[in-house]
């Protein structure tokens, strides 16, 4: 299991140097560090206007608070998080 936030690609940037990126399914490209191999970056062209990134990448990931439990489908039968936040199936539902 990993964590990601969503975050819009504009505005979002690398301050350092830019990830090594592979195109991993049609239409998904996934960055990775070119030094370690760490998973940095996932952009769908489906999610028009989105980055999602790791949080384990981040230099201060605690400051970034869940809002939802996402692709719970998948998730091990052990993996149910009690925190009270939504849980979805597979995607979000589209903001009303």
């Amino acid at each position: 299991m990993v964590a990601w936030m969503t975050v819009a690609s504009e505005g979002f940037a690398f301050t350092r140097s830019r990830p090594v990126e592979h195109q991993s399914s049609p239409g998904v490209t996934r960055g990775f560090c070119g030094r370690c191999g760490t998973s940095l970056t996932y952009v769908n062209v489906n999610d028009v206007g989105t980055v999602d990134v790791t949080l384990a990448s981040l230099d201060a990931p605690n400051e970034v608070r869940p809002s939802a439990h996402t692709w719970m489908h998948d998730a091990l039968a052990w993996d149910r998080p009690g925190d009270g936040l939504p849980h979805f199936e597979r995607f979000r539902d589209p903001p009303s």
